[in-house]
């Protein structure tokens, strides 16, 4: 669900496309599996799942000019 998207990216239920990315980008920073300590290929997977299904599933259209 929508929510459990934004809870797993770290995200208020109000947050704007542009909040989601911006803590999808920090929280890929940390469990990049190059990252010694937190590295987590498993949990990086699972983030962008999410974040995939946050764009397929928004009427904002505004995710198309978010890189």
């Amino acid at each position: 669900s929508r929510k459990e998207c934004l809870a797993a990216l770290k995200c208020k239920e109000t947050a704007t496309p542009l909040e989601i990315i911006e803590s999808y980008k920090k929280l890929r920073k940390r469990f990049h599996p190059d990252t010694q300590g937190t590295g987590n290929q498993a949990y990086l997977s699972m983030l962008r799942r999410r974040l995939i299904l946050l764009k397929s599933t928004s009427t904002w259209k505004c995710w198309q000019l978010i890189k």
